[in-house]
């Protein structure tokens, strides 16, 4: 209760200040899901019971919360100041989330003629003297546009900004790497997923990057991790190493991740003990990790690359612009992979090379993706997946329905040596037909281009998911 008369007697002080000019606004949303598992796996306990046997359960949820774990059913409710260039608001969240976080929060952002910074926070966790920022970064727009400039403690969703066309071959994300091969061995959430992104592609990243646009040609580096300290966003706050060995025990529970891979040096006597020793060095850290790219643009072709230091990666894209179609394609490779914990260089092959087609009409949209990820070495483990990603939507009431549907086949490989591993060795393929209804009638599309409606969505993964989850969503 304190916390909330503290933002609304800061709201009433700014109101004050700032009646006599600028302009307010408010707008709030609610979000409500429930989401049916027609399949439930019970969990056995130690007495040989099980836990939840019955065949369906029902849970509450949000759109995106069933398979990518964020936005749980939720209300909202904001209020913004715009003054110029400047712009300023605050918002109140019902729920702080599935993994935690803030139920109230503030930003501001100025947008001048050749610079723009951000701050944005949990204000409830600054209240509390907490460490928090949730985006804090600007940059420069130097000699009149030539040179890009943008240092960032916590950027904001910058994905796909710099250095990148198609990704269908990409499996870097946020600062770490993922795997060449989709994981779909039981798992629900990992089919018929966005493509990976470039190295990069940062949201919520620590950087200092400088970028040289021309008309048709820009290029620069991006060095990461420049500001990092322990106060960093938590989902970023470290660089994932990809592992270069793995464990196989069971295909169904593969982590690809390394943990955080930075050494540690003495840490700075200014900083909070909890965090001494979490400082970075500046070659293995910093200077290793940096990427450096270049983008190419001029109807009806745009080419990108990039090149990251560490273990020798490489990204490679291009796209070709035919009117309503656009074909792509892409290439991602650890040139020359090491071993996170001695630094060894590991003879594995890891890449992943992917193509993509893309038709929009007005009321008709098509593509495919596909791609060939390859991980592992013919003497040890190896794996290969064949990736076929097929959709398409048709807005069958151009005002109010639209209709898409995703399917998914990997075709997996694997051997240990000479012998095959029969259990990884499989055929997966998923399916997931979606119906989103815009209420207000300002034309059909997916969840992002209406605030309220209804969605409806069912998912069928081969051994590992059936379910069906139906949103409603409600904004002014």
């Amino acid at each position: 209760m304190k916390k909330i008369l503290v933002v609304l007697l800061v709201l009433a002080v700014a109101g004050g200040v700032f009646a006599q000019e600028g302009s307010w606004s408010v707008k709030g949303q609610v979000e409500i899901g429930t989401y049916i598992d027609f399949d439930n796996v019970p969990e056995k306990q130690a007495d040989g019971s099980y836990v939840n046997d019955e065949p369906a359960m029902v849970r509450s949820s949000g759109y995106h919360a069933p398979y990518d774990y964020y936005d749980p059913l939720n209300g909202s409710f904001g209020i913004g100041y715009s003054l110029g260039g400047l712009s300023a608001g605050v918002s109140i969240n019902s729920i702080a989330g599935i993994w935690g976080g803030s139920t109230i929060f503030g930003e501001f952002a100025y947008d001048g003629e050749n610079f723009k910074f951000q701050a944005t926070s949990h204000l409830d966790e600054l209240i509390q003297s907490n460490w928090n920022v949730e985006k804090l970064w600007g940059y420069y727009k130097l000699l009149n546009g030539l040179i890009h400039l943008e240092a960032a403690y916590n950027s904001r969703d910058i994905n796909g900004v710099f250095w990148t066309s198609d990704t269908t071959g990409g499996f870097f994300v946020d600062g770490n790497y993922l795997s060449p091969i989709t994981g779909v061995w039981g798992k629900e959430n990992d089919a018929m997923r966005l493509p990976g992104n470039t190295f990069s592609g940062n949201s919520h990243g620590n950087y200092l990057l400088a970028n040289v646009e021309l008309e048709n040609l820009n290029f620069g580096v991006l060095i990461p991790k420049l500001f990092w300290d322990q106060n960093v966003h938590g989902a970023n706050a470290s660089y994932n190493k990809f592992r270069g060995k793995p464990s196989y025990a069971d295909p169904k529970d593969r982590d690809y991740q390394a943990d955080a891979w930075f050494p540690k040096a003495l840490g700075s006597q200014w900083d909070h003990p909890a965090d001494q020793g979490h400082d970075q060095l500046l070659v293995a850290d910093v200077l290793k990790h940096m990427v450096f790219g270049v983008k190419f643009q001029m109807q009806p072709v745009e080419f990108a690359a990039q090149f990251l230091v560490d273990d020798y990666a490489v990204y490679f894209g291009g796209k070709v612009f035919f009117g309503a179609l656009t074909i792509g394609a892409s290439f991602m490779g650890i040139m020359s992979p090491t071993d996170p914990a001695t630094g060894d260089r590991i003879d594995e092959n890891i890449i992943r090379v992917g193509g993509s087609l893309d038709y929009a009409a007005d009321a008709f949209g098509a593509g495919l993706s596909a791609w060939l990820g390859v991980l592992g070495d013919k003497t040890a483990r190896n794996d290969t997946q064949i990736g076929i990603e097929p959709w398409f939507f048709y807005n069958v009431i151009p005002t109010h329905l639209q209709f898409r549907a995703d399917v998914g086949f990997y075709f997996n490989n694997a051997y240990n040596g000479s012998e095959k591993d029969t259990e990884a060795s499989t055929i997966v393929w998923a399916l997931q037909p979606q119906l989103f209804w815009n209420f207000l009638g300002t034309g059909a599309g997916s969840y992002w281009s209406f605030n309220t409606g209804m969605i409806v969505r069912y998912r069928m993964v081969k051994e590992a998911n059936n379910a069906l989850d139906v949103t409603f969503r409600f904004a002014f």
